[in-house]
């Protein structure tokens, strides 16, 4: 963890013939170069570290593929600018979270993010849920206490949807995970450009625990795109799916402290 230099990761993994795949990548630090088959799918990734990507593996005849990352921690203001020697913090080297490779059809998911619904004013910064990361999801005068109580009423989703074309219509079914009584909710969006289809007032489970240090609590949430509109979510046929993990919580800024859910959060 003390060294400055390149890594490589190599791994053979056994696949479909004939179906794509794609390759997720939690974290990366501090740049990433990425290879299927000495087929180069990313030359630089310079997003940051802790910035989750994507990337699409085409289809092969092989049953076999051989995957190459090259991570490279050191610093370089052009390659990777948001870490330099003089800081005084900065992320360590090479693979930090897990790679997945899922098989995907002509259509799917590449990514999820959840959202409140809306953020009040004095709020710094919005965050969101991409893949598996925690969502921060404002609940308006709750406090961080234990973590009961005051849940968010509605957060929005963000998908991007890749095989549509923009202005067609996609199908969803949502789910929240653990609350059997709360009902799955389908709904649709039209699809705009760059694939992003989004999904307002969608509502958290009466009750949900909200997120604190003291108590975590977080709560799955799985997006899943349907082939065709259903009249039930046990009458739904599935094309995709994604799960994210969501936490309650709001993170602002009051005066010159932190506050979590509206509340001075010592750090």
């Amino acid at each position: 963890r003390h060294a400055r230099g390149t890594a490589f990761y190599r791994a053979r993994v056994r696949v479909t013939r004939g179906r794509a795949a794609e390759l997720r990548f939690g974290a990366c630090a501090l740049t990433c170069r990425v290879y299927v088959d000495d087929l180069p799918l990313r030359t630089a990734h310079t997003d940051g570290g802790f910035t989750p990507f994507s990337l699409l593996v085409p289809a092969s005849s092989e049953e076999w593929r051989t995957v190459l990352v090259v991570a490279d921690n050191r610093f370089d203001a052009k390659a990777a600018p948001l870490h330099l020697p003089r800081y005084d913090w900065y992320q360590y080297g090479g693979l930090l979270r897990p790679v997945v490779l899922s098989e995907v059809g002509d259509v799917y998911l590449e990514r999820l993010e959840v959202r409140e619904e809306e953020v009040a004013s004095d709020d710094a910064a919005a965050f969101a849920a991409v893949g598996d990361e925690l969502a921060a999801v404002a609940a308006p005068g709750a406090g961080p206490g234990d973590g009961d109580g005051g849940a968010a009423a509605a957060v929005s989703l963000t998908a991007v949807v890749r095989g549509l074309a923009a202005g067609a219509t996609a199908f969803f079914l949502v789910e929240w995970r653990g609350h059997p009584h709360h009902p799955p909710l389908l709904a649709n969006a039209v699809v705009g450009v760059g694939g992003v289809a989004t999904l307002d007032d969608v509502r958290v489970p009466a009750g949900a625990r909200r997120w604190s240090p003291a108590r975590p609590a977080l709560h799955e949430l799985t997006l899943t795109l349907l082939r065709e509109p259903a009249e039930t979510a046990a009458l739904a046929c599935a094309e995709d799916a994604m799960t994210v993990r969501v936490g309650l919580r709001r993170i602002g800024v009051t005066g010159r402290s932190v506050t979590l859910d509206g509340a001075p959060l010592k750090l």
